[in-house]
């Protein structure tokens, strides 16, 4: 008899952990609905920086319903030697509805400091965990950061894709007790 409750109290314990407040929840599904897009991340000359600058623009496809548009999100995420993360919270984006969305990051030769997941080694615009839409790889070369086209497909990028509430290497749990 003592078994059913152990087994509801696991299986309720189950189905409440990933909506606790403030805990990263690794396995969260994608914010908003899947829609078709197209996307390109590029590198943009720094001039006589060591930093480096990607550039992010994606667009619905042509016919996409706006609806849906408007519920969409894409994000960045950055591929380290170990984990692959995307702030669910502040690194995720709405679409523009009428035309292509920008963003731009600044990548300096010290983010590629390794950490508790290993350093950066590329990143790739995501529509969805497993969809990449463009991908650059980041190295340092002589002292200065190198931002070059990957393919979607390359094995440095083909892996699953962490939505966290925190995209730092070792998340916050303000809940935890």
């Amino acid at each position: 008899m003592i078994v059913i409750p152990v087994v509801l109290v696991l299986l309720g314990a189950m189905f409440s952990a990933s909506g606790n407040a403030g805990t990263a929840t690794p396995e969260a599904p994608w914010p908003g609905p899947y829609i078709c897009s197209e996307g390109t991340l590029t590198s943009i000359n720094a001039g006589d920086s060591p930093n480096g600058r990607m550039l992010a623009q994606i667009e619905p496809c042509a016919g996409a319903d706006p609806a849906r548009v408007a519920e969409a999100r894409w994000g960045v995420a950055f591929y380290r030697d170990t984990r692959v993360t995307i702030d669910a919270n502040s690194g995720t984006f709405h679409y523009q509805l009428d035309g292509p969305t920008y963003r731009n990051w600044e990548l300096t030769p010290g983010d590629l400091t390794p950490g508790e997941h290993g350093r950066i080694r590329a990143a790739c615009i995501v529509v969805s965990q497993p969809i990449r839409r463009a991908c650059v790889q980041i190295d340092a070369v002589d002292g200065a950061l190198v931002i070059t086209p990957l393919p979607t497909t390359d094995p440095l990028v083909a892996r699953k894709v962490f939505v966290t509430d925190n995209d730092t290497p070792n998340p916050i749990c303000a809940g935890c007790v």
